[in-house]
């Protein structure tokens, strides 16, 4: 009963089936802080990010945040920090995860910073912020909204930014045509873009 008191489970699945992903949250918010009761902040620091088939075989389970975004690891992903003070992730800022069509998992965080991951759980690009901050870091969001290309979002100051995935398989000129305003994140193995953003 204490476990479903304190904690919630969000639960996405592929459109027209095929794999599941679910994540077990903190009721309260972290929002990254080292402050809360010892209990909780230790047992809620981190979570696990289970995909499975839709007949519950583990496919992968992910440690959540990664390693260069949780509490406790000085190892930082180069771009993030351009600040000495870096903001470090609970499992507490998740705001919602989904697949799009092409079985891309898509975990928005609360400040904007989007992780995408592929069915055995690595990272497909750079976690990156969806809405940027002036000063760094990414705007709070109230709502973020995965869908079959990627992810839409809308910030507490109502500005508001569309992901788009795209892979191998688009029409490079799609790209060379999307809004001045826009940018590219490239997945960092790669010197050419399989994978990339327009938002």
């Amino acid at each position: 009963e204490l476990l479903s008191t304190t904690t919630t489970t969000k639960v996405a699945g592929c459109a027209h089936g095929g794999p599941i992903a679910a994540i077990t949250l903190p009721l309260s918010s972290g929002g990254g802080s080292s402050s809360g009761s010892a209990s909780s902040s230790s047992s809620m620091t981190t979570t696990e990010l289970r995909i499975m088939t839709n007949a519950g075989k583990s496919l992968a389970n992910i440690e959540f945040p990664p390693r260069g975004l949780a509490p406790g690891n000085s190892t930082t992903s180069g771009r993030q920090s351009s600040s000495s003070s870096r903001r470090t992730y609970t499992a507490s800022d998740v705001l919602t995860i989904g697949f799009t069509d092409r079985t891309v998992l898509i975990v928005v965080l609360r400040d904007s910073l989007c992780v995408t991951y592929d069915l055995s759980g690595k990272m497909i690009l750079p976690p990156f912020h969806i809405l940027p901050a002036v000063g760094g870091g990414g705007m709070e969001l109230i709502e973020a909204c995965v869908y079959e290309g990627g992810v839409a979002v809308l910030s507490t100051s109502m500005h508001c930014a569309l992901v788009e995935l795209l892979d191998q398989h688009d029409d490079p000129s799609y790209v060379d045509g999307a809004n001045i305003a826009s940018r590219k994140v490239l997945p960092s193995n790669r010197s050419h873009s399989d994978n990339n953003s327009s938002g």
